[in-house]
């Protein structure tokens, strides 16, 4: 009996090439490589749809270690700002300054009550404030250093008794931070509900081409362009107005001593007990760090402050953007401080974003963060700090 082999698998029309299929998701981040990384957010071939966890934390990790290495550098550092402020439209410092009376009057003024550059007591006091308001922000202020021991975190003391005074919105019980309970002459309550809008209106009025959506994209970064000069304007206004705020609300981040962990196993630690948390609420997190260091330079991170500042940033975004999260009295554990310290770092990190947190329709910033301003800092270190960008590639590979 003769045996046939078929030389061209197109002899045979009814079956199917073989095709290479493979899983791209990284099992641990030993196997993430920067330059793959970098290669693949620049081409589009990695965006928020398709990042794993464990990118997300590479990602934040990298952007910590180099921007802590980054502000150490003045001139360096002063040199990439300036390279990402023209890619918004804003050529120098000084025009921010300029700008700064002219966005105030423009509308930024009308949240000045809830910012950093209108808390202080002699301002409010002036301007007729009650003596409550006045309570209330310099207890929400009074922020102190508190040690960070990992080892210890299961025999943490418990926090203080209330943080905020009673108050027309909040009515703080000691270990029940979550149930906030609002009364019912509540301004939030007392919002009337949007308008209802007919389907047959929105099908007649909304456009699902490609077109629409690129110029929609389009309006969303000039959108936030012009408020980031405004976020510019405020922030160095206040920081000359009124600096010592700013040196009140950082306390609470600085660290007595390191911890014995390094910032990449403190996120993965992260993740292990806190998995519901989704990468959109890292990647947020992660675009806060870099707007509040990098853009609006609002502070200098350090080894020391870097992890409260992830905690202060991801809790944030967590609880804008997530529907399920755990409540103070588990993450505390995660973390490794009290609830009433973990309270005060969200409220500060509040005050230091000046309350801005509407990024929740823009993904087109984090795409664009992820594609151009996370690629630009790798390269700008990879060319100006070479063997400090080999050491910190050389430790992500080794997991530590």
């Amino acid at each position: 009996m003769a045996t046939t082999f078929v030389k061209n698998i197109q002899e045979i029309p009814n079956l199917k090439p073989p095709q290479e299929t493979f899983v791209d998701d990284p099992q641990s981040i030993t196997e993430i490589n920067l330059e793959d990384l970098t290669f693949d957010l620049s081409n589009g071939l990695k965006n928020v749809s398709n990042l794993h966890i464990l990118h997300c934390i590479y990602i934040s990790t990298v952007l910590i270690q180099f921007t802590i290495k980054l502000q150490e550098s003045p001139i360096l550092y002063q040199k990439y700002r300036n390279l990402q402020l023209k890619k918004w439209g804003i050529d120098t410092v000084q025009e921010i300054r300029c700008s700064s009376d002219e966005e105030t009057e423009k509308g930024v003024d009308k949240r000045e009550k809830l910012s950093l550059s209108s808390t202080s007591s002699s301002d409010l006091s002036d301007s007729g404030e009650s003596s409550d308001d006045l309570k209330i922000m310099d207890e929400a202020m009074e922020l102190s250093q508190v040690g960070f021991e990992m080892e210890d975190m299961n025999q943490l003391s418990k926090g203080s008794n209330n943080l905020l005074p009673s108050h027309d919105m909040f009515m703080f019980e000691d270990e029940d931070v979550d149930e906030i309970k609002f009364r019912k002459n509540s301004s939030i309550l007392a919002s009337s509900p949007p308008p209802y809008i007919p389907i047959e209106t929105l099908l007649k009025t909304t456009d699902l081409s490609i077109d629409d959506s690129i110029q929609q994209q389009k309006q969303q970064t000039s959108a936030y362009a012009r408020r980031l000069k405004a976020e510019l304007a405020h922030a160095s206004k206040s920081k000359v107005k009124h600096p010592h705020h700013y040196k009140h609300l950082l306390k609470i981040f600085n660290l007595m001593k390191l911890p014995q962990l390094t910032i990449l196993r403190f996120l993965l630690r992260i993740n292990q007990y806190s998995p519901k948390i989704s990468i959109n609420a890292y990647l947020h997190s992660i675009f806060l760090i870099y707007k509040l260091t990098i853009m609006i330079d609002l502070f200098q991170l350090t080894k020391k402050n870097s992890f409260r500042f992830v905690i202060g940033a991801l809790r944030t975004s967590i609880k804008l953007l997530d529907d399920i999260y755990q409540k103070q009295t588990s993450f505390k554990n995660v973390v490794g401080c009290n609830s009433h310290d973990l309270l005060k770092i969200e409220i500060g990190f509040l005050y230091l974003m000046n309350f801005n947190m509407n990024l929740i329709k823009e993904d087109s910033v984090i795409a664009k963060f992820l594609q151009e301003d996370f690629v630009s800092l790798c390269k700008f270190m990879k060319s100006e700090m070479a063997e400090y960008y080999n050491e910190v590639v050389s430790q992500m590979e080794e997991g530590v």
